[in-house]
């Protein structure tokens, strides 16, 4: 009798041994193909989404296939006049989904600077992306904002 419960005990191992990765979002380059909006902001201060949608028309980046993005970030008619200009950014990125992260390759001022952030996302349609405050900023030409710590960015799919 327990030579025979052998097997099916095994098959039962087997089976609850596996995990489904059928639906866990794997972070690949291929997860971040197409346009993605700026709906929320964070940093070790707290939730800093008001104040930055007083500064902010728009953040948008689209994410190609070829691994090419751009980034805009539409200021307020008062950041404008104050004389921020709106910022676009080009480049090429790069994601590593065991790492769980997502580095943009920018060039500036004949340099190639590299942000990365940590990545998690919690749908096909969510993520979030963390960095310290200084990469941020750069990425925002530099706007006064005076961001404490690391600035976890949410953002949804367009």
């Amino acid at each position: 009798m327990r030579l025979r419960s052998l097997p099916l005990l095994l098959l039962a191992l087997a089976v609850a041994g596996c995990d489904s990765t059928d639906d866990a979002l794997v972070l690949d380059a291929d997860f971040y193909v197409g346009s993605w909006t700026l709906v929320s902001v964070a940093d070790d201060s707290g939730d800093r989404t008001a104040e930055i949608q007083t500064l902010l028309e728009d953040l948008a980046v689209d994410f190609e296939s070829d691994r090419s993005f751009v980034l805009v970030a539409d200021f307020s008619a008062l950041v404008n006049a104050a004389g921020q200009p709106d910022v676009t950014q080009t480049g090429t990125y790069q994601a590593v989904a065991a790492a769980q992260t997502l580095s943009l390759l920018v060039s500036a001022g004949g340099t190639t600077l590299a942000p990365t952030f940590q990545a998690a996302a919690s749908s096909e349609d969510r993520v979030t992306l963390t960095a310290p405050a200084v990469i941020v900023s750069q990425l925002l030409g530099n706007l006064d904002i005076d961001f404490e710590g690391d600035v976890v960015l949410g953002l949804a799919r367009q």
